[in-house]
């Protein structure tokens, strides 16, 4: 991945990230859908997961894919992957370009 930018949401108890293209193609997404909009979500999102770290908490570290159970927490049990990155595009901010993506493959869905 080139030009990967972190977007980052903070929960009641964990936090999230999603990389996106840009800070200014998020700002597009959200102004120009109400509703999620899959085919515009992609050309947004780089990497169509929700990541967090080890500690959940924070943008830094080392990150694995969100469980299931996280996102359902963090959103009141009713989001899909698709509806909480929606969610973290509309709710989180601007994390800073991430230079060295470390994927950890978690298997707790």
């Amino acid at each position: 991945m080139s030009n990967t930018f972190k977007y980052f949401y903070q929960g009641k108890k964990t936090d999230f990230i999603v990389f996106v293209s840009s800070e200014e193609a998020v700002k597009n997404y959200v102004k120009n859908n109400e509703t999620i909009n899959l085919p515009e979500m992609t050309k947004v999102v780089e990497v169509f997961h929700v990541y967090t770290n080890d500690d959940g908490r924070g943008n830094e570290g080392e990150l694995g894919e969100a469980s299931n159970a996280q996102i359902a927490f963090e959103f009141d049990g009713n989001k899909n992957e698709e509806q909480a990155i929606d969610a973290i595009l509309r709710n989180g901010r601007y994390a800073g370009e991430e230079r060295n993506f470390k994927y950890k493959e978690r298997f707790q869905k």
